[in-house]
């Protein structure tokens, strides 16, 4: 989703190595300033490292919905 939001590729201002430093940590990716706070919450919780705080597929269709992109 984030390349469709900037049109470019994720963490693209790093190298691969810091990448996988920063996924590994735990970091996300950054929230685009144009986004939606409902679009940077659903991007977010489809970012949890540990899949059990991730968002089921039923949970995002439904926020989804909602959302006026």
């Amino acid at each position: 989703m984030i390349e469709i939001l900037t049109k470019k590729q994720p963490w693209s201002d790093k190298t691969i190595p810091v990448t996988i430093t920063c996924v590994l940590k735990g970091d996300k990716h950054p929230i685009p300033s144009h986004c939606s706070p409902q679009l940077g919450y659903v991007l977010n919780q489809c970012w949890e490292f540990d899949a059990v705080n991730r968002l089921e597929f039923s949970q995002l269709f439904i926020l989804l919905e909602d959302i006026k992109i």
